[in-house]
């Protein structure tokens, strides 16, 4: 890890026979800046949040669709609504959330429910039924066994 100036030649050497996989990248600090700025022309802004809802509002003033570009990491489990209708989302960058705004003031609403936690909740409580249910027979059947010990006695 580190960086280099122009022109500075690195050199590299493995010090057995097994294959070494070199990765080298270069940033351009400009190219962000001038991405930065153009994102930010017409921000989201949030009004509230919480864990699962973020409520935020945006003005596009674009001709045309504008593709919104979150900073959270992309899941199916997040539901976007724009005034109230749901829109499809789409990954961005392979990593967070996109939709498109058509021009105009917009309303939005953003909410995370986990796949699979509706399911999950379902099989628990029919899990839990279930150890209720058998230790209510069992209570039954001790209750039963003892009364039916009392009676032979007598």
């Amino acid at each position: 890890l580190g960086w280099l100036h122009k022109n500075e030649i690195i050199d590299f050497e493995a010090q057995d026979d097994t294959e070494t996989f070199i990765h080298a990248y270069r940033f351009d600090y400009d190219a962000l800046s001038q991405v930065t700025d153009s994102l930010s022309g017409q921000p989201m802004k949030v009004a509230n949040y919480d864990d699962t809802h973020i409520y935020a509002g945006i003005d596009i003033t674009d001709e045309g669709p504008a593709k919104v570009m979150t900073t959270i990491p992309y899941d199916p489990g997040w539901t976007v609504l724009i005034d109230g209708q749901p829109v499809d989302t789409f990954k961005v960058l392979d990593a967070f959330i996109g939709f498109t705004v058509s021009p105009g003031h917009h309303d939005i609403d953003m909410s995370f429910w986990p796949e699979g936690l509706t399911e999950g909740a379902e099989v628990s409580a029919v899990c839990i039924l279930a150890l209720i249910i058998i230790a209510v027979i069992t209570l039954i059947v001790h209750l039963v066994q003892k009364k039916k010990k009392e009676n032979d006695r007598y």
